[in-house]
């Protein structure tokens, strides 16, 4: 009769918990929380700006706007939870907005798992989950949920790859019979694109820009592959010579030439990946073609850019964004086949 109860009145959730943006999903009502992983924090007492609400899209409009009273923090590194306190409050704020604030019992959340993080800080994820208010906490490796959500065969006695960029790295990940066989992760991502757009004004135009005005130009202007009409933009920044204010115009191709050295990296990745798969399941890939997700990976031309570099085909995810979260749901909404592959918070 209880269990019962709690299924009538509790949430399932699923939780991708990103660098650059937090997303919540709910089984068979989609996405319903999208926010920039960011938290406005009261300097003095160190509680949530605006009475708990200055998180996600609120700290970003702080951002550079607040007074010195307030800060606007990340509180997680790489994927991994950098300050608990901040994530258990950021966490709390959005966990509360996908509810709905509706009468119930707390949520079980399913948190996705990038396979760079040590044990000890998976711990803390589930810790942070569960502190934020979670009655019950699972996890699923996230090359597995992006997998699922963009609709990979993940279950097939096939090898299927998966890429997924994300703001500070990008986990490629190589799956069969629902088995992550191969996984690698390449200190590339959007981040990375980001530093390498300002590392190239700096260097050719003596030009200081804000990583913000880099993130703007690349996702304006920024290519992986040779373009045939080439766009052109203004960006604004600080001459470091003249030590002044000064605007330079900027062409798609700089951009280009500017990610050059990441992308190569990526690529060469991926080819050693594939490497160390193995014949067969690097056969099944070339047959199958790698799929990217992520928000990273919606720089135009990446996929031609990966096909021609890695002699693979490469293809896009509809929504890359959204694959980990809907991977996740999918699982929550068969959680009876997948619940021998999630991992249980011990202390829960």
């Amino acid at each position: 009769m209880l269990s019962a109860l709690a299924a009538v009145w509790s949430s399932d959730l699923a939780l991708d918990l990103g660098t650059a943006r937090t997303r919540l999903a709910a089984p068979r009502a989609g996405v319903v929380v999208d926010e920039p992983s960011l938290v406005a924090i009261e300097q003095a007492t160190r509680r949530v700006a605006a009475g708990g609400l200055a998180v996600g899209e609120l700290a970003r409009q702080m951002l550079g706007r607040a007074p010195d009273a307030f800060v606007v923090d990340r509180p997680l590194r790489d994927g991994a939870v950098a300050d608990l306190s901040t994530c258990e409050a950021m966490l709390g704020s959005l966990l509360r907005r996908a509810c709905g604030g509706r009468l119930r019992l707390p949520p079980r959340v399913l948190v996705a798992l990038p396979a760079r993080l040590t044990p000890v800080e998976r711990q803390v994820l589930f810790l942070a989950v569960r502190r934020a208010g979670a009655r019950r906490v699972w996890g699923l490796e996230q090359a597995k949920a992006a997998a699922l959500g963009a609709g990979l065969p993940v279950a097939e006695p096939e090898g299927v790859m998966v890429c997924n960029l994300g703001s500070a790295s990008t986990e490629l990940a190589v799956l069969s019979v629902g088995q992550v066989v191969a996984s690698a992760a390449v200190p590339v991502g959007g981040a990375t694109f980001d530093a390498a757009v300002a590392q190239y004004l700096r260097r050719q135009y003596a030009l200081r820009i804000s990583l913000a005005a880099a993130e703007e130009l690349r996702r304006e202007l920024g290519t992986a592959w040779p373009v045939q009409s080439e766009r052109y933009a203004e960006v604004a920044g600080f001459d470091v010579p003249s030590k002044s204010a000064r605007r330079v115009c900027v062409s798609s191709e700089e951009i280009r030439q500017a990610l050059a050295d990441p992308l190569t990296e990526l690529a060469e990745a991926l080819v050693a990946l594939l490497d160390r798969a193995g014949p067969e399941l690097a056969a099944d890939v070339l047959r199958q073609g790698v799929v990217l997700v992520g928000g990273g990976s919606r720089l135009r031309g990446l996929d031609r850019f990966l096909t021609e570099h890695a002699g693979v085909p490469v293809r896009l995810a509809p929504e890359p964004e959204l694959a980990v979260v809907r991977g996740l749901a999918a699982c929550l909404e068969q959680l009876s086949a997948w619940q021998h592959a999630l991992r249980s918070d011990p202390h829960a």
